[in-house]
């Protein structure tokens, strides 16, 4: 996963073909934190209500998850847990909205059974937004707050919009892509 939020100077990266990493510099505070160690994947939040950073990881393999609470005594991670088991889609970026981090996952691991992972930065808790067999990445938000996603090599192309205050999503389909291999 790769995330880059200029504003808040957060950026991490996840990557099956190399070292994975979450660096997170919080200029405000001029703190500098580098994590390795062997996680799979790592993304950041920021939790506007409380006003702090964290870093969400996952190991290799579908069922170990922790936290970390930046700027609050000594760095230790604490392990969550996930009332359904899956793995982050490495080769595309994850956002922070509002205090929710987004990213794509799959279950099976697979290029098929994607969804959308909604990861509460406050409650640390996993919320699910599933769109089946759709091979999706993710392409942005929209001024309503709106995520949208899209479908990759399939025919027929479509964007997804994801309402994060309705958890509603539609689907459109755009057409004449067909042309376009």
């Amino acid at each position: 996963m790769s995330m880059c939020i200029e504003a808040l100077g957060i950026h991490t990266s996840s990557s099956r073909f190399g070292s994975p990493a979450a660096i997170v510099c919080l200029r405000k505070r001029q703190e500098v934190a580098l994590f390795l160690e062997g996680k799979e994947g790592s993304g950041a939040g920021y939790d506007p209500v409380e006003k702090q950073y964290k870093v969400l990881t996952w190991f290799d393999g579908f069922e170990e998850y922790q936290v970390l609470t930046l700027g609050i005594g000594e760095p230790s991670w604490r392990n969550i847990k996930c009332c359904r088991p899956h793995l982050h889609y490495p080769l595309y970026k994850g956002i922070c909205i509002n205090g929710v981090l987004y990213y794509v996952g799959t279950v099976t691991g697979l290029l098929k059974d994607f969804m959308v992972v909604c990861f509460d930065v406050k409650y640390e808790n996993f919320r699910f937004v599933e769109e089946g067999d759709a091979y999706l990445r993710l392409v942005g938000v929209t001024q309503r707050n709106e995520i949208v996603l899209a479908t990759c090599y399939a025919v027929p192309f479509y964007l997804f919009y994801y309402n994060m205050e309705r958890k509603t999503i539609i689907r459109l389909q755009i057409q004449g892509m067909e042309v376009f291999p």
